[in-house]
């Protein structure tokens, strides 16, 4: 059973209690030896509905109207809700022996000895507020099994970033001998009157899926949105420890003017085309292809969710909002010792002297309007902010 709430959720306001990023999350598991996962069973069902609101909820059957006595999925604030509450019940835990993303929860411990206590402890809190687990999670001899989709983008980011594996490797082949499997990188960027965005699809060569949703905080054309999902995807990749990868893209363009087959003539297309065969260095193998948008539904799929509203998204994607164009430059210009054009400049910005001469003094006034002075350097204004 579906019920529509878009009408509930368009009259209800926003509730902007945040929640935890998931890469600070990561970082805090760093240095504990020992992490316990707990999943709260039906967490959003375990909060009542104030009575008032109950009938704000309310839906029809064959059989009746019915409405929700607890907090259903669906609601715009109901995330927040939740993670206000796990924030409140666990103040004295959190950043110390546990970490929560809404019903999500992770036990951390310095040493195996330490879990015993922290878990009583968290677990006493929990049997206080009449919160129950999901007992399918803390069951014996578990066997773990490839995902088509990740729930919680954490685990997926931690297992990335850090999480080493001991495998025993063949006698008849070394590591350095055995080629590395190729990561599969699907990208798709969109723009519209809202705004612009990406979708990036990385898909390990074992089968694991990472998701990611890109906002682009600055205007930018289809091709513009393109080159720089391409670009992002690339930059995540080896930040990853990535050596091998195959780009999939339905950007006929793009493919194209990385492969040399096409001529890049605009500026704009020449400096990202020059960004890309940068990237492609820190890479061993590197191959890109166009593929039909048939074949690329879900990478298209994100980039147009996230060039309009990616709110509702941030529970399964990882959501990225890239402030500056991958090709931004900001010209610094040096200052010798010498007296130069740059002399009248400099001395007006750090200390407001003026020349004499009236006239002089005015259109000194006026220029000095498009530079900056910082750090013993003088900058040339432009869009973007010295950085």
């Amino acid at each position: 059973m579906c019920v529509d709430f878009t009408d509930l959720n368009k009259a209800c306001p926003k509730d902007c209690f945040p929640l935890p990023r998931i890469d600070r999350l990561v970082d805090s598991t760093v240095g504990f030896d020992v992490l316990y996962f707990l999943d709260a069973f039906k967490g959003y069902h375990q909060i009542e509905m104030a009575e008032e609101d109950r009938e704000k909820t309310s839906f029809i059957t064959e059989e009746g109207t019915y409405c929700y006595r607890t907090m259903p999925f669906g609601l715009k604030n109901a995330g927040a809700t939740y993670q206000r509450l796990v924030n409140k019940l666990f103040q004295d835990q959190i950043d110390k022996s546990m970490e929560v993303y809404v019903d999500d929860m992770i036990v951390k411990s310095r040493t195996g000895r330490q879990l015993v206590p922290d878990l009583r402890g968290i677990l006493n809190i929990l049997r206080e507020n009449r919160m129950r687990l999901n007992p399918k999670k803390s069951e014996h001899d578990i066997g773990y099994q490839p995902r088509t989709a990740i729930k919680a983008q954490a685990l997926a980011d931690f297992l990335a970033e850090g999480a080493s594996l001991s495998v025993t490797e063949p006698s008849s082949l070394t590591k350095e001998a055995r080629p590395e499997e190729p990561w599969v990188l699907f990208v798709d960027g969109a723009s519209s009157k809202e705004g612009s965005g990406a979708g990036l699809l990385l898909t390990s060569p074992t089968g694991e899926e990472l998701i990611y949703a890109l906002r682009f905080d600055f205007p930018a054309s289809n091709n513009e949105a393109e080159y720089e999902t391409l670009l992002t995807g690339l930059r995540i990749a080896h930040q990853m420890g990535i050596t091998t990868i195959r780009v999939r893209s339905d950007s006929q363009l793009v493919v194209y003017q990385v492969r040399g087959e096409y001529e890049a003539k605009e500026e704009v297309m020449k400096k990202y085309l020059a960004k890309v065969q940068e990237a492609i260095k820190l890479f061993d193998l590197f191959e890109i292809e166009r593929v039909p948008r048939s074949q690329n539904k879900r990478a298209d799929a994100l980039s147009k969710l996230a060039s309009s509203s990616f709110a509702h998204l941030s529970k399964e994607v990882l959501v990225e909002v890239v402030k500056q164009k991958s090709i931004g430059q900001i010209h610094v210009l040096a200052i010798d010792s010498p007296a130069t054009w740059m002399t009248p400049l400099v001395d007006f910005l750090n200390s407001g002297a003026f020349p004499v001469n009236k006239t002089e003094a005015r259109r000194l006034q006026l220029r000095a309007a498009r530079y900056a002075y910082a750090g013993g350097s003088l900058y040339r204004r432009s869009y973007l902010p010295p950085g």
